[in-house]
């Protein structure tokens, strides 16, 4: 839509916003679907920052929270989700922070 309307010599024609950029291409269900796991995953590592006793562990789903925050924020003004190398290191950190505790 905006390639459509909007000249290349302008710049970049992808919005600067992770949220509206997800609208344009999927939806509002794909959105929801987005936010929907964001909510879930801060719910899952709140509660598992309530059950931890390891003060380390505790203190890494604290950590984790606020950088799910810090990039939920983010999105509104940048274009976080194309940055590959980030969002595999993201989901490598949380996928082995769950299964961590999970174990134990």
């Amino acid at each position: 839509v905006i390639a459509k309307n909007r000249n290349f010599l302008l710049g970049a024609t992808e919005p600067h916003n992770d949220y509206l950029k997800l609208a344009l291409d999927s939806g509002i269900i794909g959105l929801a679907i987005y936010l929907l796991l964001i909510i879930t995953l801060l719910t899952k590592l709140y509660q598992n920052y309530g059950e931890q006793t390891k003060a380390r562990l505790k203190m890494l789903n604290l950590f984790m929270i606020t950088v799910i925050i810090a990039l939920a924020v983010m999105s509104f003004g940048d274009n976080v989700l194309n940055d590959t190398a980030l969002q595999w290191q993201f989901w490598a950190l949380i996928g082995g922070l769950i299964t961590i505790q999970k174990k134990q």
